[in-house]
């Protein structure tokens, strides 16, 4: 009987159990490289306010000369 049952399900149990690990540490390496996109997008968005705001600064300063 542990031959027959016992044995192949505790090797499918190992196996099962590897994959889920192996899928655990996927997981945690996509979660990781998903929050780094998350701060170089934040990054990007507070670079193109600045960049906006300056072009808004030469764009008066522009304005005023021409007036």
């Amino acid at each position: 009987f542990h031959f027959s049952v016992l044995r192949p399900l505790d090797n499918s149990i190992s196996r099962i159990e590897k994959m889920m690990d192996k899928f655990e540490d996927r997981a945690n390496r996509e979660e990781q490289a998903r929050h780094e996109v998350e701060i170089r997008l934040a990054e990007v968005d507070q670079r193109a306010r600045s960049a906006h705001a300056r072009l808004d600064e030469l764009t008066s300063v522009l304005a005023a000369q021409n007036n």
